[in-house]
């Protein structure tokens, strides 16, 4: 039986099918891909808005404990025995402040000031000060988040902020112990696009505060903060999540923002 060809308009007609078809193809894959890239793009600049807020707001706080630590300092040049009454209304009134130290050179405790909180009678490690990175830090550092270990049946969650000072011939640091329930309730309150957070690391890569820390203890959730403390500062795709990194100045803490 002999085959009936296709006319010729039958062969134009189906070439710009093909044709058509190809074209809104490639339309619709270029439509998705730049929506994708505008996403991506709205995305990094929230992130990076919402982080600019973050180090901002952190390093208000911290820059207002340094002046703290500066007023502290200058009082410890009267004798210790006329302090208790400076250091007891200043507790009053910053009650995020769980304790004030001082040690000497050794890193030997001197003294501490708190309200209704004792001292052990032996502090098997004092976690609110490491001697050792004081050769490093030589005019002070921030601790990473830690439960305080100073006190008899009080385990407040602190971080430690140290500095140098030059009271007297014993006297060689300064150290308080200041709530993370600030940073903490500050933290857990920012959101970034629908299911964003944001979280705190040290340069090294180590959390210091996370919105979802218990999941991360338990085991059920993880950050490649290895991975993110060898980035600099700025907004990274990484698939379906974005980083933006920010250092808060003054410190050895960044702003991690992500969001899906």
């Amino acid at each position: 039986m002999k085959k009936k060809s296709l006319s010729m308009n039958q062969i134009m007609i189906l070439s710009l099918t093909a044709i058509v078809v190809g074209i809104l193809g490639c339309a619709i894959a270029f439509f998705l891909r730049t929506y994708q890239q505008s996403l991506i793009r709205n995305a990094q600049t929230d992130g990076r808005r919402t982080i600019s807020q973050v180090t901002s707001t952190v390093d208000s706080y911290l820059g207002d404990m340094n002046n703290v630590m500066e007023i502290l300092a200058s009082e410890l040049v009267t004798p210790s025995e006329d302090r208790e009454h400076f250091f007891d209304t200043f507790l009053k009134i910053r009650p995020d402040v769980v304790a004030v130290t001082i040690y000497d050179e050794t890193g030997h405790l001197m003294s501490c000031y708190s309200l209704d909180h004792e001292v052990r009678p032996v502090v098997l490690e004092n976690l609110s000060f490491d001697r050792t990175m004081l050769d490093i830090y030589q005019e002070g550092y921030v601790s990473a988040p830690h439960v305080m270990s100073l006190f008899e049946g009080y385990y407040p969650w602190v971080v430690t902020i140290i500095r140098p000072v030059d009271a007297g011939k014993w006297e060689k640091w300064v150290a308080v112990d200041i709530s993370c329930s600030n940073i903490s309730s500050y933290i857990n309150g920012i959101g970034i696009g629908q299911r964003g957070y944001c979280f705190l690391e040290d340069m090294q890569g180590n959390i210091v505060y996370h919105p979802q820390q218990q999941l991360l203890y338990a085991g059920l959730k993880s950050e490649n903060t290895e991975a993110l403390a060898a980035l600099e500062d700025g907004a990274y795709s990484d698939d379906t999540v974005i980083y933006c990194l920010a250092s808060v100045e003054g410190s050895d803490w960044r702003a991690v923002g992500v969001s899906y």
